[in-house]
């Protein structure tokens, strides 16, 4: 059986932030990630033209440290604490059942014992249930709790590097960008060059080369009725 001393969430959840824009729903948690509209690659500053200045941050321990992170901590434990109190209680009900039914099976007939030994299923049932249902209710909390948190530290670093004048920060552990700038966007050169290698594929005639329009080509349509 799982160790009930052992229940616990980490306060903090990972979570995807692009851009210095929040894109976890407060409600469900969800990620939703952004797309890039044709007027944005048309206006993207060639990332050439100058040196990035890159930062990182410690998203997590910002969150914690915050005086939201730890307002949020201390009206989350007491809800935790139950939960983990009442997991404990039933976890030590079962095992002290258990450990009564193992010293009294050679005393009881068959009956008796069958009847205790559903009443055990039954209870390692409740228990676990409680555990999963107690998890799940914490996980929600914290994803609910840290998508709003996320929506302030995102327009912190936002303000922050206009402020000093940078252009990419990155979550130090995680590695997602938390904020960049037009400089650091080199999504309309990308195209660009797409768009080259394409149009030299198709001025070839080259039906060897790996293409959408091979695969498309490829499929076989339908047998008629």
């Amino acid at each position: 059986m799982k160790n009930v001393n052992k229940f616990g969430l980490g306060l903090l959840l990972s979570v995807a932030i692009i851009g210095g824009v929040s894109v976890i729903n407060a409600k469900t948690g969800e990620v939703a990630m952004p797309t890039t509209t044709k007027a944005e690659l048309n206006t993207a500053v060639d990332v050439t033209r100058a040196d990035l200045k890159v930062r990182v941050v410690d998203v997590s321990s910002a969150m914690q440290a915050s005086e939201e992170g730890q307002d949020f901590a201390k009206k989350v434990e007491p809800r935790r604490q139950q939960l983990a109190q009442d997991i404990e209680a039933k976890g030590k009900a079962y095992e002290d059942a258990m450990t009564k039914l193992k010293s009294q099976a050679s005393t009881m007939n068959e009956a008796a014992l069958a009847k205790k030994k559903q009443e055990l299923v039954k209870m390692e049932r409740d228990y676990k249930d409680t555990l999963e249902n107690s998890e799940g209710e914490m996980k929600l909390v914290i994803q609910q709790g840290t998508g709003i948190m996320i929506e302030g530290l995102s327009s912190s670093v936002e303000q922050l590097a206009k402020k000093e004048g940078l252009d990419l920060v990155v979550d130090k552990n995680s590695g997602q960008i938390v904020y960049s700038s037009g400089k650091a966007d080199i999504t309309a050169q990308v195209v660009k060059e797409m768009n080259k290698h394409y149009s030299s594929k198709l001025a070839r005639n080259d039906k060897t080369a790996s293409s959408v329009l091979t695969v498309v080509s490829n499929k076989k349509a339908p047998a008629a009725a």
